[in-house]
């Protein structure tokens, strides 16, 4: 088997056109998945000669991410690890919301002179990043949390409690719907369709533009982000030809399927 050049804890092995076969090792965590059974059933049986291992059957749990397969394809979530994070901040009976932030709030920092600071500095700081940490791992399944989290993100070093009432609508809006995941199920086409959006001029602290995307392969959202470009653009068309350039270097859609 090969590994990866995009992640280095995924081998592949292409065994004949249309059929492949993949190992995904995270520390004592195994993932085997492809669509040649035989292949498959060798690579277990010579792991299990090599290693002590143990065959938990079909793909339930990884890493805090639930597997639930049916004839209608697969859902990927992380449920539980949504509900953990309400437990441990004490949300767990909080009163749901629609909407993770309100669109017309802007996010500032004592660094932004002479923007107005957000109020006190929140007196954890730690908390808050511990907190965002865990929301950062949860927009694996979450692409709708992807641009309120890295908002949130840019003010670990020093949090105010504007930021900290953010990241509590946050919890708000999961405490709604804690088990919402991606499906992934056959489409009838292997078609790549990539959307992007950008807010020109957005960051009310240095005027920088912020370019979201998500690629999808076959119907079935398979890459997304949202991050502020690395430059100013003096225009909305600039702003919106860099995202594209952005869309297509993020993805490396030109070697796609290349790993």
């Amino acid at each position: 088997m090969k590994r990866s050049e995009a992640d280095h804890y995924v081998f592949y092995c292409h065994i004949s056109p249309g059929k492949c076969i993949y190992l995904i090792v995270y520390v004592d965590y195994i993932v085997i998945t492809g669509n040649d059974a035989t292949k498959i059933s060798q690579l277990k049986q010579h792991l299990f000669s090599h290693f002590q291992t143990k065959d938990l059957g079909c793909l339930k749990y990884f890493l805090g991410i639930e597997v639930a397969q049916s004839k209608e394809g697969v859902v990927i979530s992380q449920r539980k690890y949504a509900l953990d994070i309400l437990e441990e901040t004490g949300m767990t009976n909080c009163r749901p919301i629609d909407s993770p932030m309100d669109p017309n709030q802007k996010l500032m920092s004592d660094q932004g002179e002479p923007f107005p600071d957000q109020g006190e500095p929140f007196p954890d700081p730690e908390r808050y990043r511990r907190l965002v940490g865990k929301l950062i791992y949860l927009t694996i399944t979450r692409p709708d949390l992807s641009f309120v989290v890295g908002v949130v993100s840019q003010f670990m070093q020093d949090p105010h409690i504007d930021h900290w009432n953010v990241v509590i609508r946050i919890l708000r809006y999961i405490k709604k719907t804690p088990g919402q995941g991606l499906l992934y199920k056959d489409n009838g086409n292997t078609q790549i369709c990539g959307y992007y959006d950008v807010d020109w001029a957005g960051c009310p602290i240095h005027r920088q533009c912020t370019t979201g995307y998500d690629v999808s392969f076959g119907g079935n959202i398979v890459s997304w982000k949202s991050k502020k470009q690395s430059v100013v653009a003096r225009s909305s068309a600039k702003a919106n030809y860099r995202a594209m350039a952005l869309v297509v270097n993020w993805c490396g859609l030109n070697n796609f399927f290349k790993n």
